[in-house]
């Protein structure tokens, strides 16, 4: 698909690619430039999924005082 044409119908064939999960060539004088691919949920970025997993006991942040602190444990 022409580079022309993607960028008059775009909102619809992102729209269609997203549905079907066929992808799209674009390309620009019969050369391809990009590739429109649907996105699988299995590949986002797992940042943030462990949310409220952890329970902090103390404060992480401040300094550590001598006494609380052991190598060995």
């Amino acid at each position: 698909m022409s580079v022309t044409r993607f960028k008059d119908q775009s909102l619809r064939l992102i729209a269609q690619v997203a549905e079907t999960g066929e992808g799209l060539v674009i390309t620009r004088h019969g050369k391809p430039l990009a590739r429109l691919v649907s996105v699988d949920s299995r590949e986002l970025p797992v940042l943030g999924k462990q949310k409220g997993a952890m329970t902090l006991l103390a404060d992480i942040t401040g300094p550590v005082a001598e006494q609380d602190w052991d190598a060995d444990r």
